[in-house]
Order: C-alpha cells, then sequence, then structure tokens
C-alpha cells in the first residue's frame, strides 16, 4: 500500500514538472512570437510613415503654405521685375503689385502637380502680362509719353521677358528631391505595408492554437503591438530629430520649409503608433472579456 502511494505521488510529481516545464517553453514561445509580431507591426508603422508622410504631395504643399515661401517668392520675384524696368529706363513704381501671391500658389501647385505626374507645367501668364501691359502703359503716361504702334511693340516686348523672367523663377527645387525619394521607396514602403500582414495572421493563428485559453493568445500577440506602437512613437521622434538636424544650421524660408515638411511627415509615423494603441486597448477588452467568460 505504502509503495503504491508513494509510486502515485511520484507519478503526479512527474506530471506537474512536465506540465510546468511544457507551460515555460510554451510561454517562451509566445513571447518571441509577441517580438516578431511588434517587429511586423513596427514596419508597417514605417512603411505608412513612408507612404502618407514623406511620399505625400499634400504634405509639402501643406508645409509651404505654413511658411512665408509664397511671400518671399513673390518679394523675389518682384525685385526681379524692377531690376529689369531699371534697366529699360522705367520706375519701379510700374511694378508694385503686379505679381500676386494668388499667381504664384496657382503656378508653384501646378509646377508641382506637374512634376509629379512627369508633365511639363504650363503656366498660364495672361493675367501678369496683362497687369505688366497695364502699368508700363500706365506709367510711360504719366511720363508724357505718346501712345504709338512703336511704344506698344516695346511694352509687348517687354511684357514677354518680364513673363519669361517670372515662369523660370516659379520651380520650386525640392520637389526635384522629392522625385528622387519616390522613385526609391515608392515600392518600399508599399512593401513595408503588405509583406508583413500574412506574417502577422500567422503569429495570431500560432498563437491561438498554441493556447487552449484563447484569451491568452490574443493577449501575447497585444503585448507585440503594444511594444511596436512604443517603438513606433520612438523612432518617429529619432527620425524626425535626425532629418531635421540636416536642415540645422542652413537659415531661410527653404530651410523653414524642410524642417515644417519633415516635421508634418513623420507625425504621420506617430498617428499609426497612437492606432496601434487603440488596437491594443481593443485587445485588452476582447482578452478580459474572454477571460471573464472562460472563467
Amino acid at each position: 500500500m505504502s509503495n503504491s502511494k508513494s509510486h502515485h505521488s511520484s507519478h503526479s510529481h512527474s506530471h506537474k514538472h512536465r506540465h510546468k516545464s511544457r507551460n515555460k517553453y510554451k510561454n517562451l514561445i509566445s513571447y518571441f512570437i509577441s517580438v516578431f509580431t511588434a517587429i511586423c507591426v513596427l514596419l508597417i508603422f514605417w512603411g505608412v510613415t513612408i507612404k502618407t508622410g514623406l511620399l505625400n504631395a499634400d504634405i509639402m504643399r501643406n508645409s509651404l503654405n505654413s511658411t512665408v515661401y509664397y511671400e518671399e517668392k513673390v518679394a523675389s520675384l518682384t525685385d526681379n521685375l524692377k531690376k529689369m524696368f531699371a534697366d529699360s529706363g522705367i520706375g519701379e513704381e510700374a511694378a508694385e503689385g503686379v505679381i500676386t501671391d494668388r499667381m504664384v500658389v496657382l503656378d508653384t501647385n501646378d509646377y508641382i502637380k506637374g512634376t509629379i505626374e512627369n508633365k511639363t507645367p504650363e503656366y498660364d501668364t495672361a493675367e501678369l502680362e496683362t497687369a505688366l501691359t497695364e502699368g508700363i502703359t500706365e506709367y510711360l503716361t504719366d511720363q508724357g509719353v505718346t501712345a504709338d504702334d512703336a511704344l506698344n511693340e516695346y511694352v509687348s516686348l517687354l511684357t514677354k521677358k518680364a513673363a519669361e523672367d517670372y515662369k523660370s523663377n516659379i520651380p520650386f527645387p525640392f520637389v526635384s528631391y522629392y522625385m528622387d525619394f519616390a522613385g526609391k521607396y515608392q515600392d518600399v514602403g508599399k512593401m513595408l505595408i503588405l509583406i508583413p500582414i500574412p506574417f502577422l495572421l500567422i503569429c495570431l493563428a500560432a498563437l491561438l492554437v498554441m493556447h487552449r485559453m484563447k484569451y491568452r493568445g490574443i493577449r501575447y500577440f497585444g503585448y507585440g503591438v503594444c511594444a511596436a506602437s512604443i517603438l513606433g512613437v520612438i523612432t518617429s521622434l529619432l527620425m524626425k530629430k535626425s532629418f531635421i538636424g540636416i536642415a540645422d544650421g542652413a537659415e531661410g524660408v527653404y530651410s523653414e520649409f524642410i524642417k515644417t515638411y519633415i516635421s508634418n511627415a513623420m507625425r504621420q509615423g506617430i498617428y499609426s503608433a497612437l492606432a496601434g494603441f487603440m488596437i491594443f486597448g481593443i485587445i485588452i477588452i476582447v482578452t478580459y472579456y474572454c477571460r471573464k467568460k472562460a472563467i
């Protein structure tokens, strides 16, 4: 009888030891899957940052609007016009108010859109040429110059020259860098989003199959999402600081635009990480409900 009890106790102890060892092994694999889940989700966050942030033309346009780029460009183009008029013996006052913010905004956006779509941008300078003709003619009339065919031809040539100068100064140099970046990373961003998805589904399925209590498997998946969200915020802030550091030391409106654009673009990475925290919150609620139901 004593031997029977001893044997039963030994068998029970051995069973508990195997069960404990199996659980330890299962938990270790689950944590490994959680880490892999975190890497996959983080890759998706980076892909979203590239696609919806750094390669978002709307962010580029909004960043331009947030700076004084257009005001500076109008002032620069007006100065060019004044110098041209001075060389032609026409008073600088004839150039005042000819080039407007509206013209520059519309034409700069046409340039950006045309470059992105690989089309030659076309500028409608009719409004500019009309304003130039009226300004020059009014100035010359005030100076007592009598209008004739020769004068009209001179005004027309000067107007066309001024319009060409205007068009040559509209191109926004950052777009060429943007297009180079897009050419290199457009597909990379797409792959970073799409490739991890099937691996995430496999991870979730493996965790659900591995754990008899399904909420435990979902919980481990949630750990990965939470870790990726934290890393997503950290890496977005670090990359933002690193990229902005490139523009440090440079002055002027162009440098201001670069910093604004990078800041706005990298914010998309933080938004995606916040979405990750929301998903983690949903997972917590689901696991709580499943655990309560299991108990």
